[in-house]
């Protein structure tokens, strides 16, 4: 499968630009602050990643164009980077369960329209702290408080990958209360959870990670 839903005939001068745009592209600092109850953690938002994209294509003769679309069961975000001469790369879309209420519908596009250029644009986030500690001795420690890696383990549907992908891109404290929360509500853990219920699975993580609580 392709990485390009649709492509211009000729790609040779967005692709230049794109190059060009990634060697000045920097990580996102997480420099807002979230209180989930028991615990609170940093992220970055949907706004925080088009402030610094933005720019560095506008320099490059890029703009980046998302548009979403919903059906009975998801909301599909199609990610679009366009150059000056017309040539454009269209991502494959990302798809994310619609939601039961209409906060939850959009919450969902929000999360699928930065996650979906942080990958185009080969983003990652970096936690404030971090980022501006520089080489002061207190870096180690945050090292030492991430969570071990996990074991690879194939995913066994589109859903799984995903939930396995939004929590990878959570701060570790909030993907591990999600995770715990998680063998609570289902009863069991992700990879051992039948595929019949990865739907419902996805749609909970994503509103957890989202902040906004699945039975609204």
């Amino acid at each position: 499968m392709s990485a390009w839903a649709d492509r211009s005939e000729q790609i040779d001068l967005v692709a230049k630009a794109l190059v060009a745009s990634q060697t000045s592209l920097t990580d996102i600092v997480k420099g807002r602050t979230a209180n989930a109850g028991q615990y609170s953690y940093s992220y970055a938002d949907l706004r925080d990643a088009l402030s610094l994209v933005r720019p560095v294509f506008a320099s490059n003769r890029l703009v980046i164009s998302q548009t979403a679309s919903s059906d009975e069961n998801d909301v599909v975000v199609y990610t679009t980077i366009l150059h000056e001469s017309g040539q454009y790369l269209t991502v494959q879309p990302i798809r994310f369960p619609v939601g039961k209420t209409i906060q939850q519908s959009g919450s969902a596009i929000t999360y699928a329209r930065r996650y979906a250029l942080m990958a185009v644009c080969g983003l990652a986030t970096e936690d404030d702290d971090g980022a501006s500690a520089g080489t002061r001795e207190s870096r180690p420690r945050r090292e030492e408080r991430s969570a071990p890696a996990p074991k690879s383990i194939a995913p066994r549907t589109g859903e799984e990958e995903q939930i396995r992908a939004i929590l990878a891109d959570l701060p570790a404290s909030e993907a591990k209360a999600i995770r715990d929360q998680f063998r609570v509500e289902f009863g069991t853990t992700l990879s051992a959870l039948p595929i019949d219920d990865h739907p419902t699975a996805l749609g909970w993580v994503t509103a957890r990670a989202l902040g906004v609580s699945s039975d609204e």
